[in-house]
């Protein structure tokens, strides 16, 4: 229970001595009953550096005050003369130690605008977080539904322009965040630039992704409730794949029109990108076969089926944000399109309860 927790929270914390002590669960707290949040913030008033990371997302939580968040946010508006008009918080993009953050915040401050606090999940500097003239936001919809209302309440300003995934989509952010703050916005294309200086093989890569065609089934709801920002993770993956060189194939209910309510985009990247109507009764993965689709998406598919048709799956766990995501993000998406396990043995794999090895 909560005695136990208490108990060896501060047993770990006194022993990490000015190092935080993170503290994560398997099983959802809230689902047993314990207030674990509680325990936490108990700690931290001791003068503890205690983070809960798992915070609480809205299918587990209600709008009571033991909200997790609602007792690291600052519980009053500060006066607007106390504020720092070029400052900004980011939530909801990243852990707070993820180097995209660090990168992101220095271009931020190439126009002058710093970063105040980093958090969503976890926390970095959050007793700085009130002297932000604006938090920039993540418009996925777990991080919109949890801190834009309770920032909202509290008086403070919040934007949520799709998360900074490739060279335009981080032009389209910086210029979000730049408006908002009154700075002076950057050149068209100067991510482009920036990339391309800092990782000379860039184009290269680019070029060799053209190769490749990406998956992205809808197989839970619509082909464009899956694109979109406030499902996938805050960013809109077409535009990601496109930008990353890819070919994107769309599948499922609604593709059709999923491609179509795209935001502008460029002529060359829309031939790239071509999408395929299913029922809701068909099964995606015979159509994604019958088009020789072999790097897959799929919302809510477990992987294993489609290993065992001799397809590759990837994740939101292979993007990454910033610049420097980018070119990570191509290089892992490139190794899994040349990879072989899956064509050559997928085969050999069965499902829990099948009779195969």
């Amino acid at each position: 229970g909560e005695e136990r927790l208490e108990e060896a929270v501060r047993s770990a914390a006194l022993e990490a001595g000015t190092a935080a002590t993170q503290v994560h669960f398997g099983c959802d707290f809230h689902m047993i009953g314990d207030d674990a949040a509680g325990v936490c913030r108990r700690l931290r008033e001791e003068g503890l550096r205690v983070e809960l990371m798992n915070p609480p997302l809205p299918r587990f939580t209600d709008e009571s005050s033991s909200d997790w968040w609602k007792t690291v946010l600052t519980p009053a508006c500060p006066p607007p003369e106390s504020r720092e008009p070029f400052a900004v918080n980011l939530a909801g993009l990243a852990w707070p130690d993820d180097p995209c953050l660090a990168e992101l915040s220095g271009l931020l401050g190439q126009f002058g605008v710093s970063v105040r606090a980093r958090f969503f999940p976890g926390g970095d500097g959050m007793r700085d977080h009130a002297r932000a003239a604006v938090t920039v936001a993540s418009p996925w919809t777990p991080v919109a539904r949890v801190l834009s209302p309770l920032l909202g309440e509290r008086g403070f300003a919040t934007i949520a322009p799709p998360a900074p995934y490739g060279p335009r989509g981080t032009q389209a952010w910086l210029e979000a965040v730049l408006a908002a703050v009154g700075a002076a916005a950057p050149d068209p294309g100067a991510c482009e630039a920036w990339i391309h200086e800092a990782f000379p093989q860039w184009r290269s890569l680019r070029e060799a992704a053209g190769d490749f065609t990406v998956a992205l089934v809808a197989d839970f709801g619509t082909a464009g409730e899956m694109c979109g920002p406030a499902f996938f993770f805050g960013l809109d993956p077409t535009a990601f794949l496109l930008d990353l060189g890819f070919r994107v194939h769309v599948l499922g209910p609604g593709a059709a029109a999923a491609r179509a309510g795209l935001p502008a985009l460029p002529p060359e990247w829309l031939e790239r990108l071509s999408a395929t109507e299913l029922a809701l009764e068909e099964d995606p993965l015979e159509a994604v076969a019958g088009l020789g689709l072999r790097l897959v998406y799929c919302d809510a598919l477990l992987t294993l089926p489609l290993k065992e048709r001799g397809l590759t799956p990837w994740s939101i766990d292979d993007l990454h944000p910033g610049l420097g995501g980018a070119e990570k993000s191509l290089r892992r998406l490139l190794s899994l399109a040349r990879r072989r396990l899956y064509s050559d043995f997928g085969g050999h794999l069965k499902s829990p309860g099948g009779t195969g090895p």
